[in-house]
C-alpha cells in the first residue's frame, strides 16, 4: 500500500471525473479522495445541486470550499428565490469561493450567508442577482479578506462601495458594469481606500464622468505619478477596463 502522503498528493493533482474512481479502489484512497470529492463540487444540473445542498452531512461540509453555480443553465428560471442558496449550505465554515450569478436571491437571503462563511471567503459573484446596497454593506462588513468581488448588472450604489473601500483591503478586482446608480464619489473612493486594486469594470456605469473626475484632472495637475501605467511594478498599478 502507498503511503498516505503519496495518495493524498494523488487526489490532489486527479480531476472531478477521476476522483470517485480513485474513492472506490480501496478504503486508504476512500480517505484520500473525500476532501478533494467536496472541495469544488462541479454543479451542472439543476438536480444535482438540490442532492449536494441537502445531502451533504455536516461533517464533510467543512471540505466545501467553492461552490459555484455558473454552469447551471437557466438557474435563474429553475430556482425559486429560497432554493437559490438552501439553508444548509451558509455554515460552509471554509468556504473561499462563491459564484450566484444569476440567481434570484435577495439582500435578506444573501445577509446570513455572508456573516457565517464571510470570514474565509476570497472569491464572490453576484453578478444580476437582486441585490442592492444592504448587500454590499454586508460584504463590507463581514468579508474583509475579499479579493475577488462581481456586482454587475446589480442595483448597488455609492453607499455600498464607500463602505467596501473603507473595509475590504485585499480588493484586487471589481466588476461594475451595468450598475447605473454609481457615482464619481465611489470611484474616488475605491481608489483611494483599496490599495491593491487592479482591475475595475465600470462599462455601462453612466452616472461617472471617469475621464473628467480622475484622469483630466490629474493631467492638469500634471500628477502621473497618481496614474501608474500597464507595465509599472505590479504592486504600484490601478486600471480600469477602458485602458486596454
Amino acid at each position: 500500500m502507498l503511503p498516505a502522503e503519496l495518495l493524498a498528493y494523488v487526489a490532489a493533482y486527479s480531476d472531478q471525473t477521476m476522483l470517485p474512481v480513485l474513492a472506490r479502489a480501496s478504503r486508504a484512497f476512500r480517505d484520500a479522495t473525500l476532501p478533494w470529492l467536496y472541495y469544488a463540487p462541479q454543479l451542472t444540473s439543476i438536480q444535482q445541486f438540490r442532492q449536494f445542498a441537502h445531502g451533504v452531512p455536516d461533517v464533510r461540509g467543512r471540505w466545501v470550499h467553492v461552490v459555484d453555480l455558473s454552469l447551471i443553465a437557466h438557474r435563474w428560471q429553475h430556482l425559486s428565490e429560497g432554493e437559490s442558496l438552501p439553508g444548509r449550505l451558509p455554515w460552509r465554515p471554509r468556504l473561499q469561493q462563491l459564484d450566484i450569478c444569476w440567481t434570484p436571491i435577495r439582500d435578506a437571503a444573501l445577509s446570513p450567508i455572508l456573516y457565517r462563511c464571510g470570514a474565509n471567503l476570497r472569491e464572490l459573484s453576484l453578478s444580476n442577482c437582486n441585490i442592492t446596497d444592504v448587500s454590499v454593506l454586508a460584504i463590507a462588513e463581514w468579508c474583509r479578506q475579499i479579493r475577488k468581488l462581481d456586482l454587475s448588472g446589480t442595483e448597488v450604489g455609492d453607499p455600498g462601495l464607500l463602505a467596501v473601500a473603507n473595509a475590504c483591503q485585499e480588493l484586487q478586482w471589481l466588476s461594475l458594469s451595468g450598475c447605473e446608480m454609481i457615482t464619481d464619489e465611489a470611484v474616488v473612493a475605491l481608489r483611494a481606500g483599496c490599495a491593491r486594486l487592479r482591475w475595475l469594470d465600470l462599462e455601462g456605469c453612466y452616472g461617472i464622468v471617469f475621464e473628467a473626475s480622475i484622469y483630466t484632472t490629474a493631467e492638469s495637475e500634471n500628477d502621473e505619478a497618481s496614474l501608474p501605467s500597464i507595465e509599472d511594478d505590479a504592486d504600484a498599478g490601478w486600471h480600469t477596463e477602458d485602458e486596454f
